[in-house]
């Protein structure tokens, strides 16, 4: 089946992921106030770095939302992490092309950008960049995908 992987690699999976399967610390990637913000604000681009925590398998990044209402009464934070309770939102799996063995302590650091698609306007276009520094030497790729 190692075949099809590139195929299935280029599109996000967007399912539950549960929080034992996060090799790295968590890092917040993009934050907008919902009461202020514009359509041209949604299109971004930001730079990440993770630390892994256990020698393991590299395998794709995953993404999710926080968001936090603090201008009710009770202030109210919904989570869509893989810590948190699952809700229908899930998680998104960004898969790389193939699996990379990394250890604790390794460095994975990237960007990632996101535009409305221009060709469908319920899609999203997604870059995602990686650089791996770690014991194993390094490595370099970055892929693109598009969000349905």
């Amino acid at each position: 089946m190692t075949c099809l992987r590139p195929a299935v690699a280029c599109e996000p999976i967007i399912d539950v992921v549960e929080g034992k399967y996060l090799i790295s610390n968590p890092c917040k990637i993009f934050e907008i106030d919902l009461y202020t913000c514009t359509k041209q604000d949604l299109d971004f681009s930001s730079s990440y770095e993770l630390t892994i925590q256990r020698d393991d398998v590299f395998s794709g990044i995953i993404g999710w939302f926080d968001c936090t209402f603090s201008k009710l009464t009770n202030k109210f934070e919904l989570s869509t992490s893989p810590h948190s309770k699952s809700t229908h939102w899930k998680q998104t799996t960004f898969y790389t092309e193939k699996d990379i063995s990394v250890n604790r302590g390794d460095k994975i650091s990237g960007s990632i950008a996101v535009r409305k698609s221009k060709s469908n306007f319920r899609e999203l276009d997604v870059k995602v960049s990686y650089h791996i520094k770690g014991y194993y030497g390094e490595t370099n790729s970055y892929q693109l995908y598009k969000i349905r």
